[in-house]
């Protein structure tokens, strides 16, 4: 992006920080939250404060789960 008169530009750095914060700020234990994300890719968020709910399209959840989103054969379903 060109530098422009007037217009702030954050550079892809602070923006991922800047969002890695805000997240931050909803985990329960923040420490954790963040070995969790660095290792796994994943941690836990509570829902509530600064979410109330979280909407993925179902192509990231299912890529993020390993699975193509047809439902388990009933050998791998819970019990109902």
């Amino acid at each position: 992006m060109e530098p422009q008169a007037g217009v702030l530009v954050h550079s892809r750095a602070d923006r991922e920080l800047a969002v890695t914060h805000w997240l931050l700020l909803s985990a329960p234990d923040t420490h954790r939250a963040r070995t969790e994300w660095s290792e796994t890719g994943i941690a836990l968020l509570r829902c509530g404060g600064l979410f109330t709910a979280v909407r993925l399209s179902a192509a990231l959840v299912h890529a993020a789960s390993g699975t193509d989103g047809r439902p388990a054969p009933a050998a791998h379903r819970p019990p109902s």
